[in-house]
């Protein structure tokens, strides 16, 4: 490898892991503004129920539900090197085992959210 390739793989590399701090902060801001909005309805408001317009478990619970998946799995691949991920005769490595994994976290999630509401 030539210096110039050493040099855009060490950008490309900042650049991945300026996504994952970026993502991360995010996820933070979203989960904080979503607090603020429902503290001010409960404490000011009349309750939650007008603070969110038809289903509350779709309007906040599924969209912090993704955000966290997305968490984990990049703070997993964060950590080791590539997620590998073995099922039932199949076999993921690499950006496929992240979405896998991103795919089984999120519905794990969003059926937990369904079973106790």
């Amino acid at each position: 490898m030539d210096k110039f390739e050493e040099k855009g793989l060490s950008i490309l590399k900042r650049v991945i892991l300026s996504f994952k701090w970026f993502l991360s902060f995010l996820l933070i801001a979203v989960a904080a503004a979503f607090g603020v909005k429902i503290t001010g309805a409960i404490l000011i408001g009349d309750g939650l129920q007008k603070a969110v317009d038809f289903n509350p478990v779709v309007a906040i619970a599924l969209p912090l539900a993704a955000l966290i998946s997305l968490a984990l799995v990049l703070s997993l691949e964060q950590k080791s090197e590539n997620i590998r991920f073995k099922a039932i005769g199949f076999e993921f490595e690499g950006a496929a085992g992240q979405i896998v994994l991103w795919v089984i976290c999120f519905v794990s999630i969003a059926l937990t959210i369904k079973l106790f509401v």
